[in-house]
């Protein structure tokens, strides 16, 4: 019977090897934002993308992943329930850049 300890680091294993997949959608969620950062479809999708790694990886022991994900995910969260304007778009836009490029580069690190 395979220990717990085992069955945790299979599933620790099989993340790892999905980072690469995870690091092509949220590199194509972050391609749709910026194509229209007024588009809250856009926005949404991205948003869903940095949630799922923020919650995700440190559950699986990727905490500097999680901690990436988290400013992005906490500023999308903010801005998609918000009124916005094109400004708005704009500045959210602004401050997402360095956390969506410190992610990616997480992920690709791992």
């Amino acid at each position: 019977m395979e220990s717990l300890e085992a069955r945790l680091q299979a599933l620790r294993r099989q993340y790892a090897q999905s980072l690469p997949q995870k690091a092509d959608e949220l590199a194509r969620a972050w391609a749709q934002f910026r194509a229209a950062p007024g588009d809250r479809a856009a926005a949404t999708g991205l948003h869903a993308c940095v949630h799922r790694l923020s919650g995700s990886a440190p559950a699986y022991g990727f905490d500097a992943i999680g901690a990436a994900a988290q400013p992005a995910d906490a500023l999308l969260s903010g801005w998609i329930n918000a009124p916005t304007d094109d400004a708005a778009a704009a500045a959210l836009f602004q401050a997402l850049t360095p956390h969506i490029q410190t992610l990616l580069a997480a992920l690709r690190a791992a």
